[in-house]
């Protein structure tokens, strides 16, 4: 079990290595012959792909500290409910074999049966990408809350400024009112309309604005990436029962999901 002065100890050194590597980057971002036109540089990568942490750097808006801290949120938030959100979908693909073999199937449209990715063949994984949608609607990791910046009205109730308003995903997403079958994981309901129109609403796991999981880009993908891979090559089968969620800070599942992989060849 971990002490206090044991997560400490592990967030100063998170720390100190993030800032190692930021001061490294502003030391050779500051270099006369590396950024001759600080302008000429920013506008071309309106175009062009570049790091984040150049970006941030070449920006000037925030101080090193700043970048340091938000960059660590970043990878921490892209990284903390990643795998329970992955092991909730591995466990829905292993008990639905008939998505399982679309997604497959989409997979190796795309690279064949031993290929890999590339930026553009990655997005174009629309059938994984609603089954990652669906999965999060049934099991999501996290709820999010809100300060009131003003006085509002919410369902009859009177609700002053700056009270903290929590906004529940798991019950959102298996409401009958906003969803048909609420409680099947049925990943078509993304791709079109034959299940009613889902309200923009009604399954925000990641939150929604300005505030949103600053992690959500970094923990897509991976669960994009890890889950067609696999599904690329193993068979995935679930023989339990159901297993139930239980929130331990995240929500969680109530015991080890055990999900057995056979290789397709």
């Amino acid at each position: 079990m971990l002490r206090p002065k044991d997560i400490r100890e592990n967030l100063d050194n998170f720390n100190s290595v993030a800032r190692d590597a930021i001061e490294r980057m502003v030391a050779i971002r500051g270099e006369d012959d590396v950024i001759p036109n600080l302008e000429g540089e920013l506008a071309k990568y309106a175009t062009e792909s570049v790091p984040l942490l150049t970006y941030l750097i070449l920006k000037g808006e925030l101080t090193p500290q700043e970048i340091n801290v938000n960059s660590i949120f970043m990878f921490r938030a892209g990284v903390e409910t990643t795998s329970t959100s992955l092991l909730f979908l591995l466990y829905d693909l292993a008990r639905y074999p008939a998505v399982q073999e679309k997604v497959y199937e989409e997979v190796t449209s795309l690279i064949g049966p031993h290929g890999d990715f590339t930026p553009d063949t990655f997005a174009k994984l629309d059938y994984l990408k609603a089954c990652v949608k669906e999965s999060m609607r049934l099991h999501p990791a996290i709820r999010w809350e809100r300060r009131l910046t003003q006085d509002v009205v919410l369902s009859g109730y009177k609700v002053p400024s700056g009270t903290i308003v929590m906004y529940s995903n798991y019950l959102s997403g298996r409401s009958e009112k906003l969803f048909k079958f609420p409680l099947e994981f049925r990943p078509e309901r993304w791709l079109n309309d034959d299940l009613g129109k889902i309200h923009p609403f009604a399954s925000i796991p990641f939150g929604v604005g300005t505030r949103m999981c600053i992690g959500r880009r970094i923990a897509e993908a991976e669960i994009y990436l890890l889950t067609a891979k696999l599904v690329q090559r193993f068979v995935l089968e679930y023989h339990e029962q159901p297993v139930k969620e239980t929130v331990k800070f995240h929500l969680m599942p109530d015991r080890p999901i055990k999900i057995k992989f056979i290789d397709r060849e």
